[in-house]
């Protein structure tokens, strides 16, 4: 905020780039030279399509709204990155989801129950999602 850089939080991402499923501690190392070579997706497919886990991402969706929902130096809250993205790239090529509209609605309803939770925590940032949607 000093040096006028302001930021935009993203806490959730369906964009895959490693193929790999999300966990926590150290996560690996980029391929050198390979954009999003190790970005891995946010919940994750697998949290996603499970609406019996969603009461994780609602913890992480209110710590990070509760934490840094009154940041200036937060200027935009990007709740979720191309919800309902299918695609997975790896270094071996591109593959798509299993059942791809299934997962598309998953990810729309998960998507309009975080806009929900990140709004009773009254951030002062304006909340969009970056969209999605494919033509498969």
């Amino acid at each position: 905020h000093q040096c006028g850089i302001a930021v935009c939080l993203c806490p959730l991402d369906d964009c895959e780039f490693s193929g790999q499923h999300p966990h926590p501690g150290k996560q690996p190392d980029p391929i050198p030279n390979l954009h999003n070579s190790r970005a891995v997706g946010s919940p994750g497919r697998a949290i996603t399509r499970d609406e019996s886990q969603w009461h994780r991402v609602e913890q992480f969706v209110r710590y990070v709204m509760k934490t840094w929902g009154q940041d200036p130096r937060v200027i935009l809250m990007d709740l979720y990155n191309e919800p309902g993205n299918p695609w997975i790239f790896t270094t071996q090529g591109t593959a798509l989801v299993p059942d791809v509209l299934q997962y598309e609605n998953s990810a729309l309803k998960l998507m309009e129950h975080v806009f929900q939770w990140a709004r009773e925590e009254k951030p002062k940032q304006p909340l969009t999602v970056s969209a999605w949607h494919s033509k498969l």
